[in-house]
Formats: structure tokens, sequence, C-alpha cells
């Protein structure tokens, strides 16, 4: 296990490079930092704020990311460039998405204390043309979280009213709805997009989006969960919690495979490198655990 430092506080977001050469992270100081394990490698930039979410175009030649300062930035990652900043929001940039052909950016806004209504809090963002794409959607409850499916061209999204929310991209109709218990903080879509796992307090929901139904919870954390992933290959699937560990599970059977308590503290985002052998989670004490995925 590898520890990488240089965050100052939480590290909020995590993601590889597609090309899995790379490591991103964005904190709780504002920067979005790069990283080559085992040593940094550079300073992107900063947000004005804790940066809460990062996203990777499909082919990895964007990367945006958005925080508490109600903005959102793309960057030309080979250039190491910013090109863009979406116009600020009444709320923080809570979570995004690129969706097919990477054309198209999924912004998520909301208020992280979950009190105030929006009057657009999910809008698409036309990337070659930098305006808000007209969409079919329309919500007004702050998102907490959000995921997209590209193949199956599936997004889903949380909201502040507890409920869970599927939509076809080619459909207006969304595909399926779920009422939640308590707030959902984080989604993940298995990669053939028929499982949809939810970190909802301190366990994990995963439902099964053909049969539009629930079809597991995961116990075994002693704190919120903050973040999930799945593996490549869907045979894996990681949450990260306040408990200070990251587990990993079995998606099939939803019994508990592996449990880390690396000195990070606790574990507010993880992330799966693109060939499924490396994992990565960011701690609230400002380091990154990688480590080498057990078969």
């Amino acid at each position: 296990m590898l520890t990488l430092e240089g965050h100052e506080g939480i590290v909020s977001a995590l993601a590889f490079a597609p090309d899995g050469e790379m490591l991103v992270s964005g904190g709780k100081d504002g920067s979005v930092r790069l990283w080559a394990a085992p040593l940094p490698l550079a300073e992107l930039g900063r947000h004005n704020g804790q940066v809460l979410c990062l996203a990777f175009s499909g082919d990895g030649r964007l990367l945006a990311t958005g925080g508490r300062d109600k903005t959102a930035k793309l960057w030309d990652f080979a250039r190491r460039a910013l090109v863009h900043e979406i116009p600020p929001q009444r709320e923080p940039i809570t979570a995004l998405a690129f969706l097919p052909n990477d054309q198209t950016l999924t912004v998520a806004c909301g208020d992280p204390e979950f009190k105030t209504q929006l009057a657009r809090s999910l809008f698409f963002w036309d990337v070659p043309n930098r305006k808000m794409r007209d969409s079919d959607v329309y919500e007004t409850d702050g998102v907490r979280a959000l995921a997209s499916q590209v193949p199956q061209r599936l997004l889903a999204y949380a909201l502040d009213r507890r409920e869970l929310v599927v939509r076809d991209l080619v459909s207006p109709t969304p595909v399926c709805a779920f009422r939640l218990k308590d707030i959902c903080r984080n989604l993940a879509f298995s990669p053939d997009g028929r499982w949809l796992a939810a970190a909802i307090d301190w366990k994990i929901h995963l439902f099964d989006v053909a049969r539009k139904q629930e079809r597991l919870t995961l116990h075994g954390h002693k704190g919120i969960v903050y973040s999930v992933a799945f593996s490549p290959d869907g045979r894996a699937l990681m949450s990260g919690s306040g408990d200070r560990t990251v587990k990993c599970w079995d998606p099939t059977t939803g019994q508990e495979r592996q449990s880390y308590a690396w000195p990070i503290g606790r574990i507010h985002t993880v992330a799966f490198a693109p060939d499924g052998l490396r994992a990565a989670a960011g701690g609230d004490q400002g380091a990154i655990a990688v480590w080498d995925v057990e078969g």
C-alpha cells in the first residue's frame, strides 16, 4: 500500500485517468492534484472552496471538476490547461458525469445542508458550444449524487427529497424511481448497467435497474458510507465509510470479501483503476491510499 500526501484536510474526490496512468484528487483545500504513484506530479489548479466532484470524458481528453464555490471547470487534461468555466450556479456543484460521445456534461447542484429548493438542480452542458442544452429533465430539488452508464445511455441521480431516479437518455420518461429512507451520498452503476449501488446512511443498497427493484442491502460498516465504486469487470463493489474502513463486496451475494483500515482517517472517496488491479481511497487527514486489489 502506498500513501500519497499533499492535500490539507479531506480528500473528497478521486478519479483515475481512463488510460490508468494517473490519479486525480480534489480536496477541501480547493486543490486539484495529479499523481503518478508513488510521487505527486503536479497541482492542476484550484477552486475557491472544497472540490466535491471529478469526472473524466470517455476519451480522457477532458477533466471536469466542481465544488463548493458553485463553479464547474473543464480542463484539457493533456495540456494541463483550463479551457472553460461554467457560469456560477446558485448552489455548490455536487456531482458531474459525461454522457455518450463526450459532447455533453451533466451537472448536478445541491445545498450540502439539503435545505434549498433550486430553479434547476440538474442540467446538461453542451461542451463544444459552451451553453446549457435544452432538456426534458427538470428537477428543482437539490441533487447530491449522480452516475452515468454510457453504453446503456443511463443516468441516475439522488434528490434531496430522498428519491432515486434512473433515466434513459433517449426518452424523457424515467426508467424507474425508488423512495429512500435516508439521504443518498454517492451512486455507482455496474459496467453492464444492470445494477446501481447507492451509499445510504451506514449501508449500501443495490438496485436491479432492469427489474426496477431493490435487490440487496449490504451491512457491515459502522459509520456513514460516503462512496461506492464497481470494479471494471463488475465482479466487486468497493465502499468507503466514516468508520475509517474500505470494504470490498461480492455484488451478486452481498458478502463482504475484504476490509481495509488504512491510516488515512475517515474515508470520503474511493476509486478503481481502469484495469481493476489497483484501487484508491481518500481520507479526511489529507492522504490517499493506493493498493493492489486482491483477486
